[in-house]
């Protein structure tokens, strides 16, 4: 695949919507993150006109805690997000740390505060989950690339995507017709309660008895000193 100004290098995440590369910015000279979307969605005229609409007020805007995004391409078969490269840590590919009560309330501000700059814009980010934020020497969090495809009115995200259980226990209950930005905070809740506990707030044997659960605000208790916490 070419895509004008960048030198595509290793596949860092592929799924049936999007793909996810390591590139070079030829013009700079420096390493960024290209999220490549499928050529299905890219011809969609709907979708266009979303990612058009969600890239034009990113690109270029400083976001705290947002990853930076430095360009949006729109070619004859793909849509493009060009990020700045943010070195990470991804708590899917290691052990849970053992994070505090007060490490975690710091990491859910820092998260609250980037979806508020992004909510701001009018932008829903439609994937706060794990495997998208990255943890930074630092200690400070950023939250990686917007989702636009889970964010179309009337898109039913659980069909784009191929989800198991533990990945769909982070969707908002309205997932089957577009994610919003109050769905954003249901996936905040849900991150923040896995990395206080090492799991989900839910116990579902199927997706329809998750979605009960959920609809029904039905989650695992927390423990006897978190349970000050419960929303």
């Amino acid at each position: 695949m070419v895509i004008p100004g960048y030198k595509l290098g290793r596949e860092i995440q592929a799924c049936q919507d999007c793909t996810t590369y390591n590139a070079l910015d030829v013009e700079h000279s420096k390493t960024v993150v290209v999220r490549v979307f499928s050529e299905a969605l890219s011809k969609d005229p709907a979708f266009q006109h979303h990612f058009r609409e969600i890239t034009d007020r990113l690109v270029d805007q400083p976001l705290p805690h947002n990853v930076d995004y430095l360009d949006a391409i729109v070619t004859d078969n793909a849509c493009v997000i060009v990020t700045n490269y943010c070195p990470r840590s991804s708590l899917r590919q290691q052990e849970f740390p053992d994070f505090s009560e007060g490490k975690v309330l710091e990491i859910g501000a820092q998260l609250a505060a980037s979806l508020s700059q992004l909510h701001n814009l009018g932008i829903a980010h439609g994937a706060v989950e794990l495997s998208n934020i990255s943890f930074l020497d630092n200690g400070d969090v950023v939250l990686d690339t917007v989702a636009p495809q889970r964010t179309m009115p009337g898109y039913d995200v659980p069909q784009l995507v191929s989800q198991g259980l533990q990945d769909a226990a982070g969707l908002a209950p309205e997932a089957s017709t577009g994610l919003t930005v109050s769905s954003d905070f249901f996936s905040l809740g849900v991150v923040l309660f896995e990395l206080l506990l090492g799991r989900k707030p839910f116990n579902a044997d199927s997706m329809a008895e998750m979605e009960q659960q959920k609809r029904a605000g039905k989650y695992l208790p927390l423990p006897g000193d978190l349970a000050h916490l419960k929303p």
